[in-house]
C-alpha cells in the first residue's frame, strides 16, 4: 500500500465537485494522506467492474470512487439539474422524482394490525404490525388502506399524474412466530377492479418487486391478506419503499 501526501489532491477533486462557477467562497485546505493500491478489483452482481481509467482511495476507512462510475457499473444513468443542483440516478437518466405512497393521507383503513412508517437503514418502511390471523373466525386476517391519487392543489389544478406504483411487498421481519403465516397482496383500482395479485408467500421468502400500471387509476386500495394454521402467530407485513413513478 503506498501512501500519499495528497495536498494538491484533494484540492482537484473537492473542484471537480463544484459544480457551478456561480459558488464563491473561502475555505482552508490542510494536506490529507490517502491510501491508493488498496482495492485491485471490484466485482458487482459477480461481474468485474474494476475501474480502468481511475485508481479508488481509501481515506479515514472510506473508499473513494466516482458517483458516475457506480451509477453505470449498476446498469443506471446519472443526470445533473444545473438548476436545482440536483443529481439523478435511475435507468433512463430522466429527471424522475417518486412520491412515497406514506405521503398520502389514506382515504380509508381497516386494519387487523398497527399501521406503521418509518425510516430505517435507508429504507421507508410501510407495513401493518402485528398482524394475528387467528383472532378471525375464518382464520384470514385482511388489512386494506385506499389512498385517492388524483389529488386536487389550491388552485383547484389536477396534480401530477404518475404511470406506476413501485417498491417491494412482504414480510417485513421474520420472526419463528411468523413462519406460519402466508400473505398476499391484491391491489384494486377505484372502481374494484384488480391491478395486481401476488402470490401467497412466507416469511422465509424474498420480498416481491412491484411495478404496478396505475396510469388510468384515480385512487388505489392496497389488501393484504394473512393466514395461519399456528394459534398466536404474528407478523409485520407490508412494503419497503412503496411508492408512485411518473416512469
Amino acid at each position: 500500500m503506498k501512501k500519499i501526501n495528497f495536498k494538491s489532491f484533494a484540492m482537484g477533486f473537492l473542484a471537480c465537485i463544484v459544480l457551478s462557477n456561480s459558488l464563491s467562497y473561502a475555505a482552508q485546505f490542510k494536506p490529507i494522506q490517502v491510501a491508493v493500491d488498496t482495492v485491485k478489483r471490484i466485482i458487482i452482481n459477480g461481474a468485474d467492474k474494476t475501474p480502468k481509467t481511475f485508481t479508488p482511495f481509501t481515506y479515514e476507512g472510506n473508499t473513494y470512487v466516482p458517483l458516475s462510475y457506480i451509477a453505470e457499473a449498476l446498469d443506471m444513468k446519472v443526470k445533473w439539474d444545473d438548476k436545482t443542483a440536483t443529481i439523478y440516478i435511475n435507468d433512463s437518466g430522466h429527471e424522475r422524482e417518486d412520491v412515497y405512497i406514506s405521503s398520502y393521507a389514506y382515504e380509508e383503513m381497516s386494519a387487523a394490525g398497527r399501521l406503521v412508517t418509518k425510516d430505517e437503514n435507508n429504507k421507508k418502511l410501510f407495513y401493518f404490525e402485528g398482524i394475528q390471523p387467528d383472532k378471525y373466525r375464518d382464520s384470514m386476517a385482511p388489512c386494506t388502506i385506499s389512498y385517492k391519487l388524483d389529488n386536487i392543489d389550491k388552485s383547484g389544478k389536477l396534480q401530477k399524474k404518475y404511470k406506476h406504483i413501485v417498491g417491494k411487498f412482504g414480510f417485513i421481519d421474520g420472526t419463528k412466530s411468523s413462519q406460519d403465516i402466508h400473505t398476499q397482496l391484491v391491489i384494486y383500482d377505484d372502481g374494484g377492479k384488480v391491478l395486481y395479485q401476488s402470490p401467497f408467500i412466507r416469511s422465509n421468502m424474498e420480498m416481491i418487486n412491484l411495478k404496478v400500471d396505475v396510469s388510468n387509476a384515480k385512487g388505489v386500495k392496497f389488501e393484504i391478506k394473512t393466514t395461519s394454521f399456528n394459534k398466536g402467530a404474528k407478523a409485520n407485513i407490508g412494503f419497503v419503499d412503496l411508492r408512485l413513478s411518473n416512469e
